[in-house]
């Protein structure tokens, strides 16, 4: 037996490592490159449909690769590989975006085509990775990280607002990303959510301004709805906000005092059971703290170099935490700047793969986890 063992792992060190950077266009036939197959058929046809809308919109191009591993290559310079390979985005415009999920690493990277690269898209991709993918992932629930991440890339990345985004059949429940927390001053248990961040299905159903309109409503009744108790069933009460912060902890106080978050504190006073719900804000500039997981993290870009039609440029990207003092600081390039012509000069027109893609370029910029 031992010496199968070993015969199975000789042959095992002995096959070529998955290339995550040659993996084949998925394109013309679709958008979704799944080389082991590990999505249901549903979600890849419904990551098609989003993609294909993208294009038909003419906001850009949209691609999702689920690769079983990056054959020890880091994810991030993997996919940017894989982008600039394939050339995500039309050429020129550079507005393509890659939602890259590499299983074995357990590792997720959402890239930016250089024409949408900016710091309120850096902040929106920092959003879709901690509150749509990450939630998802972590609960074991691969397809609908995959859907509902390529839905938000496609609703919230993009110039332009969407015409055609097919219609959201279902919402996937995202799973609580922290564990319950005990509320001081009452005896009985404390169940904390943090779900109440975007939900998409209601924008789905409406369009422009209305949308906004009918999702807000929609969460207000929601938040305000009468709540039973779920261990006697008697009618829970709503804290106001003056009594409610006697129950919240510092991270929880610091996502209200920044505005990216306001929590709600419900209390059955039959048994004394209390919940406490978070209620992440629709647009804000904060995102997750990577020290402290706390909503309270700012990035502010400093230009440090201006790119020219001969060179890029050098931008410095400083991220706070407004709760617990976390501060780092990471350099990125920006592209080129365009000559009057339309075209960068020394810049070879190029598909990336065939001409399945539009042959756009990407600098890296965007955002990862991981679960």
């Amino acid at each position: 037996m031992s010496r199968l063992l070993v015969l199975i792992l000789l042959i095992a060190a002995t096959l070529p490592a998955f290339d995550c950077a040659g993996l084949a266009s998925p394109r013309p036939q679709g958008w979704c490159a799944d080389p082991a197959l590990r999505l249901a058929g549903w979600a890849r046809e419904r990551v098609d449909a989003v993609a294909q809308s993208v294009q038909r919109d003419g906001r850009g191009e949209l691609a999702v690769a689920v690769v079983p591993d990056c054959g020890g290559a880091d994810p991030r310079q993997a996919g940017l590989a894989l982008f600039n390979r394939w050339g995500v985005g039309r050429y020129g415009r550079n507005d393509g975006v890659l939602l890259l999920l590499a299983l074995q690493e357990r590792r997720v990277e959402i890239l930016l085509g250089d024409g949408i690269d900016n710091p309120a898209n850096t902040v929106l991709c920092r959003a879709i990775v901690d509150e749509v993918l990450l939630a998802r992932l972590r609960a074991g629930d691969l397809d609908g990280a995959v859907t509902a991440g390529a839905e938000a890339c496609a609703r919230q990345l993009f110039a332009g607002a969407p015409a055609s985004l097919p219609a959201v059949v279902g919402e996937v429940p995202v799973q609580p990303v922290a564990p319950p927390v005990p509320a001081a001053g009452f005896s009985g248990p404390v169940a904390t959510s943090r779900g109440g961040g975007t939900s998409w299905w209601p924008l789905a159903l409406l369009g422009g301004g209305g949308a906004v309109a009918g999702g807000l409503l929609w969460r207000r009744q929601r938040r305000h709805a009468t709540r039973l108790c779920p261990v006697c069933r008697a009618t829970m009460r709503r804290l106001d906000e003056s009594a409610d912060d006697a129950h919240l902890d510092a991270a929880e106080k610091a996502e209200e005092k920044v505005g990216s978050a306001d929590w709600d504190v419900w209390v059955c006073e039959a048994c004394s059971h209390a919940i406490k719900l978070r209620y992440g804000a629709w647009f804000t500039s904060y995102h997750r703290c990577p020290q402290c997981s706390a909503a309270t993290a700012s990035d502010h870009s400093t230009t440090l170099s201006e790119a020219t039609t001969l060179s890029g440029g050098l931008v410095r990207v400083d991220t706070r935490c407004a709760h617990c003092g976390y501060h780092d600081s990471t350099t990125r390039s920006t592209p080129r700047k365009s000559s009057s012509s339309g075209c960068g000069i020394g810049h070879s027109r190029s598909s990336g793969g065939g001409g399945s893609f539009g042959g756009g370029r990407s600098s890296g910029g965007g955002a990862g986890g991981s679960w």
